[in-house]
């Protein structure tokens, strides 16, 4: 499943037009648009929040409607279910879509809904919400196993129901949830057991175990270890920002010290560019 995700905002984007409250204008200030949350799944289903936060579903350039129509079976053996919201039955709370070849997705309809999966549904391999609308309902789908360790799990609708994004990033590292920027694509892979099959690999023993009370300190530590540069990481760079520190003379390697490993790691080519080009020995905290 290969997601392109088209806009990111709320349903007026962010910030919204006219808007003056402090939000709205930071993001001015900041340069920093993020249009109407939008996806197109695979090039085939197109879902976003439709008028007055309602919602709609569309299939292909051809735009044909599919969100007040129940199930719908569209070209390529996509079916895109519509999904009451959890809060109000009589509400729409979003969609589901499965693929041919059994990969789900879940979206929310748009700004506070929450799409309430039926008894009996499988878990998603992408889950989109508006975790800024109600974060509880993250916690109600992974007690369903419905959301599990292998789902890649997204924010909708940022808008200025949060004060600036460094604040959303904060919470949504604390919810475990990314933060997509408009254009981003997310793409799955499954196995039989952890869901890498697209992305298998080798793998390594480094006999270490980073601990740290800065989780972006851990997370550059391993990427050192691995031969990576963690400015190139974009979630390490990201959360750098206001969660923790990749800096080296601001951590402290209390036990050991820090070398990469003899032989580098294997990387993807889309991944060739977070290596270091020298020994990142030279730059890494001791």
């Amino acid at each position: 499943m290969r997601v392109v995700i088209e806009g990111t905002g709320g349903v007026s984007g962010w910030p919204e037009p006219g808007c003056r409250c402090a939000s709205c204008l930071g993001q001015v200030m900041d340069g920093s648009i993020r249009k109407q949350s939008t996806i197109v799944v695979d090039g085939v289903v197109r879902l976003g929040a439709g008028g007055g936060g309602a919602g709609d579903a569309a299939a292909g350039a051809g735009g044909a409607v599919a969100g007040d129509a129940g199930d719908q079976e569209l070209p390529g053996g996509y079916l895109v279910r519509r999904l009451a919201d959890a809060r109000d039955p009589g509400r729409a709370g979003g969609w589901e879509v499965t693929t041919a070849d059994g990969r789900r997705l879940l979206y929310p309809a748009g700004p506070g809904a929450m799409p309430q999966p039926a008894e009996g549904a499988g878990p998603y391999d992408i889950a989109f919400l508006d975790l800024l609308g109600e974060p509880a309902q993250l916690g109600l789908l992974r007690a369903r196993g419905l959301i599990t360790a292998d789902t890649i799990t997204l924010a909708a609708f940022a808008d200025h129901r949060v004060p600036s994004e460094p604040e959303l990033w904060r919470r949504c590292g604390f919810w475990r949830a990314q933060v997509p920027r408009d254009g981003d694509t997310v793409t799955t892979g499954r196995s039989d057991e952890k869901g890498l099959k697209d992305l298998a690999g080798t793998a390594r023993r480094l006999d270490r175990i980073v601990l740290s009370d800065d989780p972006v300190a851990a997370d550059a530590t391993c990427a050192w270890l691995m031969g990576l540069v963690p400015e190139r990481v974009q979630h390490i760079a990201e959360a750098s920002k206001f969660l923790g520190n990749m800096s080296p003379d601001r951590i402290d390697q209390l036990a050991a010290q820090l070398f990469s490993p003899a032989t580098p790691f294997q990387t993807v080519q889309e991944f060739e560019h977070l290596r270091a080009q020298a020994d990142p020995r030279s730059a890494a905290p001791r």
